[in-house]
């Protein structure tokens, strides 16, 4: 089998990590700003959104659910324990307008 030009001249895909496509899908499907803080941290993978929209926050949550994410919301105070597998926080503070 001879292989293809394309191939020889890009080589292949690098192997992304599975938080590395969640946050590039949360990026496309959101209209509000997403944050990757790494994944280099020892308590693992974090990344913030900050929605612009009420979807923006039905599609993190969507998706936070497939790739396995804890969803948290940013600010929030209480005796909580820290997850540590790859939390992604919420910040709701854009999302100050009423909306009918």
């Amino acid at each position: 089998m001879q292989p293809s030009r394309r191939a020889f001249l890009l080589g292949r895909r690098p192997v992304r990590s599975p938080w590395a496509s969640f946050i590039e899908r949360l990026a496309l499907l959101c209209q509000g700003q997403v944050r990757d803080l790494g994944e280099a941290g020892a308590a693992g993978p974090r990344g913030v959104l900050v929605p612009a929209r009420d979807a923006d926050v039905a599609h993190a949550r969507t998706l936070c659910a497939e790739y396995r994410v804890t969803l948290a919301l940013e600010g929030a105070e209480g005796p909580f324990e820290s997850s540590p597998g790859p939390v992604l926080r919420v910040d709701p503070s854009a999302l100050s307008g009423l909306v009918r």
